[in-house]
This record gives C-alpha cells, sequence and structure tokens, in this order.
C-alpha cells in the first residue's frame, strides 16, 4: 500500500524491483482470503476441507508480510537520502511521518465500517520506523529484537484480553483514554508493541543487496528453514491462546498465534515474509527477462494495494451482502469468494495503471504527503 509502498526503486539501479509489487498483490489474496473468512465463517467451527487448511496457513502470515513490505519499501525509497546530507535524510524522515499521519486518520475513519482495521496501526509502524530510517543494521536489528521482547513481557505480565469482549469479540473502551493507548500499544488487533518489530524488520531487508543473486539464495535457504522449524515447533508446542480459551498454558508461546502475537508468530512470520518476498523477486526477475507483460498484472496489483484494501471491503463485501447474507457462510465460500475478488481486480488495477500512474488512494496519500 503505498504507505505500505514507499518507492520500490533502488540507487544502484534505476529498474524496479518488480517481486516487491508482486509480494504485495499475493499479500492482498491472502488478506482478503483472512478477512473474508473473518466475517463469513470462523475457522473454529469449519469442517476440515483443503481450503479450510489453506486458510488455516495463511492467518496471520499475509498482515505480517504487508508491514515487513512496507518496511522494504521505505528502505529501498529512502537509499538515496541515506548516502546523502542530514537535510534530505531529515526530509525523507518527514515524509515518511506524513505519510504516517495520513494512513493512520485514513484508517481510524475506515474503523468505523472496519473494527479490524491495520491502517491506523501501519501509521504508527512507519512513524517509529522513521526514526530508525538511518540507523545502522546493527540497531535496527536490536531494535526489532527489543520490540518483541517488550510483547514477550507484556504477554508474560498482563492479561492481553484486558478490554476484549470475549462473547462479542469487540475491543470495548477503545474510545476512552485507557484503552485507546492500550489497544494502539499493547493489545489492540495489531499493537505497536510488538508490530513495530515487523516493520523494522524490513527496513533490514530493504537494505540488503536484492539484486545480487547470491545474497537472495542465502536469504532463501535462511529464511524457509527458520519458517519451517518455527512452524513444526508452533504445531508440538501447545495450545494457542484465543479469544474463547485466553488462558492455555505457558506453552501457547511457542505457537504462531496472531492474537496474541506470540514470539513464535514473530519468528515465523518474519522469516515466511522474507521467504516470499526473496522468491517473487526471483520469479519477477526470471518472467519479465522473458516477457514483462506477462507480469504486469500482478505488478499493477500490488501497487494498488492500499485501494484494494479499502474495496474489499468498500464496495467489496457491501456488493456480496446484497445477493447473500454474510454470515453463516462456509470458509469454502469465504475463500473462493475472496479468490473471485482478486480475480477481478487484478485485470482492473492493470486497466488502472495503463492510464494511471497510481491508484485513487495512493494518489491522494501522495498528494498530501
Amino acid at each position: 500500500m503505498d504507505g505500505m509502498n514507499i518507492h520500490s526503486v533502488t540507487s544502484r539501479k534505476t529498474t524496479r524491483l518488480l517481486g516487491i509489487d508482486i509480494a504485495r498483490s499475493f499479500a492482498i489474496l491472502g488478506m482478503v482470503m483472512v478477512n473474508y473468512a473473518v466475517v463469513m465463517a470462523p475457522l473454529e467451527n469449519a469442517t476440515p476441507s483443503p481450503l479450510v487448511y489453506l486458510e488455516q496457513f495463511i492467518q496471520g502470515k499475509a498482515a505480517a508480510l504487508f508491514v515487513v513490505l512496507a518496511g522494504v519499501g521505505a528502505s529501498l525509497g529512502s537509499r538515496r537520502a541515506r548516502n546523502a546530507g542530514a537535510a534530505e535524510k531529515r526530509a525523507s524522515q518527514v515524509e515518511l511521518r506524513k505519510r504516517a499521519l495520513f494512513l493512520y486518520v485514513v484508517g481510524w475513519l475506515f474503523f468505523f465500517v472496519w473494527p479490524a482495521d491495520i491502517l491506523h496501526f501501519y501509521g504508527i509502524y512507519l512513524f517509529v520506523g522513521s526514526f530508525f530510517l538511518f540507523s545502522s543494521t546493527r540497531v535496527l536489528a536490536w531494535a526489532s529484537g527489543l520490540f518483541a521482547l517488550a510483547g514477550l513481557i507484556h504477554l508474560a505480565a498482563v492479561d492481553y484480553f484486558i478490554n476484549w469482549n470475549l462473547d462479542t469479540l469487540d475491543y470495548e473502551g477503545i474510545f476512552g483514554l485507557d484503552g485507546f493507548v492500550r489497544s494502539q500499544l499493547l493489545n489492540g488487533f495489531h499493537p505497536a508493541i510488538p508490530w513495530v518489530a515487523f516493520y523494522l524488520a524490513g527496513i533490514w531487508f530493504g537494505r540488503q543487496d536484492l539484486h545480487n543473486m547470491a545474497v537472495r539464495r542465502t536469504i532463501l535457504r535462511a529464511s524457509l528453514v527458520v519458517f519451517m522449524v518455527g512452524l513444526i515447533i508452533g504445531w508440538i508446542g501447545g495450545e494457542p491462546a484465543t479469544l474463547a480459551n485466553p488462558d492455555p498454558g505457558a506453552g501457547f508461546l511457542l505457537v504462531p498465534s496472531i492474537l496474541p502475537p506470540t514470539p513464535m508468530y514473530l519468528v515465523v512470520g518474519t522469516s515466511g515474509a522474507f521467504a516470499a518476498i526473496t522468491a517473487c523477486l526471483g520469479w519477477g526477475d526470471r518472467i519479465a527477462v522473458r516477457n514483462q507483460t506477462r507480469i504486469h498484472p500482478l505488478v499493477a496489483t500490488g501497487q494498488l494495494a492500499l485501494t484494494l484494501y479499502i474495496a474489499h471491503i468498500v464496495p467489496g463485501l457491501a456488493i456480496i451482502e446484497i445477493f447473500t447474507p454474510l454470515n453463516g457462510k462456509t470458509v469454502d465460500f469465504a475463500v473462493v469468494t475472496a479468490i473471485v475478488f482478486f480475480a477481478i481486480s487484478v485485470p482492473l488495477a492493470t486497466m488502472w495503471r495503463t492510464t494511471h500512474q497510481r491508484g485513487p488512494l495512493e494518489t491522494l496519500m501522495r498528494r498530501i504527503a
């Protein structure tokens, strides 16, 4: 999302890293699948099927991928400023903070339509990340780790589900001072602690020589190993904490759970995002060499991520509800509906990009920020 899509051009080469946009397009698909299932058919009551297993697999991973991609975009977009003077660095930081404010405001407006909105949390991630935009890779690694550690301490010391209504799955008191601060920083859907860790990891990833095939292979192999080990540990490690069962015991920390976000979720989410982005970079390069027009639809879709994020709810879910009630559907129905939405979005995004440089909301954000 163009605040999730903060430039993807390197200073060493002027060619765009097409794989970044391709990865963003797949993250859109995953996000829509997850959100549609949340509305239509909770996984807890689902009858096992291949699409149910797919839905279970992507839970939390699309959101993590989006946040990591936002950090990657910010890192790539600031590469020239990183080698420039203090004034240009400050200008890049100010621009990032303006985009953070834009996303925060738009996200809160969208919140009244979609309470699980992540955009306003993006605003926090971008704002915090602006202070680390030109930090060393070592500082980035330490800062990301400290946010993860802070999240672990919070999970160990405080009931994560304070303010949550476990019957309606609503966050109560969010417009009171305590509930507002707590939801934004500690225990909302995507709180800054520990989610900023994903964004800082993305900035670190963007610092790597992503045009270097050897570097890509190293990242891909290491990320896949960590990802698979994390999934295996989570599978045998313990029972996840859920809103229905908020206190399953300390073993839930080994489960890659998004709510609450466990340390293992941060490990699996980050390594999975690194592997997905690296794979898309390689795939994009191979296809672009043969025929760039074949990859353009996915690239265009990724470039309209912010617009499509809003559109999958308004008008997406609104149009679906005209024809059929949203409640009481199966997970299979939700996943297929999400795939149909994506299949329609790809040609629409492609047509839009033939006459426009950016998507509607991406253009608005650029003009304001």
